[in-house]
């Protein structure tokens, strides 16, 4: 119920957000990026739900439909999409089976996922999500300079460097400020829950 609940006012948001402002929510990064991020955390709440009651059946077939899906949906030419905001909605939610299929596998068998680096991949994520938009002003402004490029239009093969870069930054982002601030919430619930046992700990 909760699944279908957040997907359902996703999918709504999505379509009457571009009816107020006239753009797409996926183009609401800076310009009212919380209102489109929070359903999309909705949404990820309720497939922990789903997710902590056990592994889903199939998740790689699931996962593999899922991205399949995504990547044909995506790549449709404007042209044959009536209601774009719709579109954009029902391809986020796409996402939904692909999560709940990829964090299926993990719990199923070892493989890339459970690996050293997909470990480690998996710790800077979030770091990855909070850097990416700034990340983005900062590369694609510097590489514009660069190559001269004044309308920011880049080479390819500049834009995956840019990509490919954001791992590297975000991994400097997470051992500088998303670790320690990890250690120090936890150190803080800890004196916060128990004085005395956090004195005697130092």
């Amino acid at each position: 119920l909760a699944t279908v609940a957040a997907g359902a006012g996703l999918v709504a948001l999505y379509v009457l957000f571009a009816q107020l402002s006239g753009f797409l929510l996926t183009e609401a990064t800076i310009r009212w990026g919380a209102l489109r991020i929070v359903p999309c955390f909705a949404l990820g709440c309720a497939l922990y739900l789903i997710h902590r009651r056990g592994p889903v059946p199939v998740p790689d077939l699931m996962a593999g439909l899922a991205g399949l899906g995504v990547l044909v949906a995506a790549s449709l030419p404007p042209g044959l999409i009536p209601v774009p905001a719709l579109w954009d909605g029902l391809i986020v939610l796409l996402f939904a089976p692909l999560i709940l299929g990829l964090a299926g596998l993990q719990n199923a068998r070892g493989g890339l996922m459970a690996s050293r680096a997909g470990v480690y991949l998996g710790e800077i994520s979030y770091s990855v999500y909070m850097i990416a938009a700034p990340w983005q002003v900062l590369a694609v402004n510097v590489a514009a300079r660069l190559v001269g490029a004044e309308d920011k239009q880049l080479p390819l093969w500049l834009w995956l460097a840019v990509i490919a870069a954001l791992p590297l930054a975000a991994a400097v982002s997470y051992h500088l400020v998303e670790h320690p601030a990890r250690r120090w919430l936890r150190d803080l619930g800890v004196v916060r829950a128990n004085p005395a046992r956090a004195a005697g700990a130092t």
